[in-house]
C-alpha cells in the first residue's frame, strides 16, 4: 500500500465472512444440480461490468508486447474471487484464447465453477454432434476437439489469498489478474493479524507475487472510489496505469460513479541505488 494516507474502513458486514460465501454458494450449487442453465449470480451485471472488462482488456496494451492478443494461447489470465467463473467463461465465449485460472477460498464456490465448466464442455460436445452437416468428419471432429480443450483451460482452484501459498497453478505468475468484487468483500471483514491491523490491508501485496513484471491487475470495485483504490494499492511494485470508464452521476455538485475499475501495472522495484531490485 502506498504510504499516502489509507481510506476510511468500511464498517464490518456479513459479506466479509466465508461462512456467508460459503453459504451463499452451497445454495447456488443446490439450485444448479436442480436447474443446470442457473449458473448463479452475475456480479455488477446491473452496470455491464463484466462486459467494459473484457472490451478493456481488448485494448490493453502489455509491455514489450504490444497490445494484447485475445488468441495468444501463453496469455495467463488469473480470476481472484471467482465465484461462478462467469467472468472467465465470458472471456472464452469472446474469443479468449489465454490459459485461465479461477480462485476462491469457498470450496463450494469451486465446485460450482468446475460443475458449471463441465455442463458448458458437455453443451459442446451435444452441439458438436449436431453441428454443419456440410463439415466431413474430420472437420468436426478438428473443431470439436479445439473447443473441448479451450473449455479445459479454464480451471478452478480453492485458494484464500490472505492465509495460503499459492499452488503449481501459478507457475511463472499471470499477465493478467481480475478481481471482480473480491476486494469489496474482503475489506468487509472486521478479521485483523498479528500486529493489529485489518487483514484486507495485507491484499495488494498478497497479489503482487501472483503477477508477471509487467503484468496487470485490474480491479472492479462499489465500494471504493478510483482515488481511494488507489491509495489501497499502488506501492513500490504497483503502479497506477489506467482506468476504466464507468457512467458517472452529479449529487450535491460532486461527481462519481457506482462502479470503479481500475488498472494497476507490476513494475520492478527499484533499490536504493536506483536499480532494479
Amino acid at each position: 500500500m502506498t504510504n499516502v494516507s489509507a481510506p476510511t474502513h468500511l464498517d464490518p458486514s456479513a459479506l466479509g465472512t466465508k461462512q456467508y460465501w460459503d453459504a451463499a454458494y452451497d445454495l447456488e450449487l443446490r439450485n444448479h444440480t436442480e436447474n443446470p442453465s442457473d449458473e448463479g449470480t452475475v456480479w455488477f451485471a446491473d452496470s455491464g461490468a463484466e462486459e467494459k472488462i473484457i472490451s478493456y482488456l481488448e485494448t490493453l496494451e502489455m509491455d514489450n508486447q504490444g497490445e494484447v492478443n485475445i488468441e495468444n494461447e501463453n496469455l495467463r489470465i488469473l480470476d481472484l474471487g471467482t465465484g461462478n467463473g462467469h467472468l472467465l467463461f465470458a472471456l472464452r465465449d469472446e474469443g479468449w484464447k489465454a490459459k485461465m485460472v479461477g480462485v476462491d477460498y469457498s470450496e463450494a464456490s469451486v465446485d460450482l465453477a468446475r460443475r458449471i465448466g463441465k455442463a458448458r464442455r458437455d453443451d459442446q460436445e451435444r452441439e458438436g454432434c449436431d453441428g454443419d452437416e456440410l463439415q466431413d468428419e474430420s472437420e468436426r471432429g478438428e473443431d470439436h476437439e479445439e473447443q473441448r480443450q479451450q473449455e479445459e483451460e479454464v480451471t478452478f482452484e480453492h485458494f484464500d489469498i490472505l492465509n495460503n501459498q499459492p499452488g503449481p497453478w501459478l507457475d511463472s505468475g499471470f499477465d493478467i489478474v481480475l478481481d471482480k468484487g473480491t476486494f469489496d468483500a474482503i475489506s468487509l471483514s472486521d478479521e485483523v493479524n498479528a500486529q493489529g491491523r485489518k487483514v484486507f490491508e495485507t491484499y495488494g501485496s498478497k497479489v503482487e507475487p501472483l503477477m508477471k513484471i509487467g503484468g496487470c491487475l485490474v480491479i472492479t470495485s462499489c465500494n471504493w472510489t478510483e482515488e481511494e483504490l488507489r491509495k489501497w494499492f499502488e506501492s513500490a511494485q504497483l503502479a497506477y496505469h489506467d482506468t476504466i470508464r464507468f457512467p458517472s452521476f452529479t449529487f450535491g455538485g460532486a461527481k462519481g460513479q457506482t462502479v470503479s475499475s481500475v488498472c494497476f501495472r507490476r513494475i520492478e522495484e527499484k533499490g536504493s541505488n536506483g536499480n532494479a531490485s
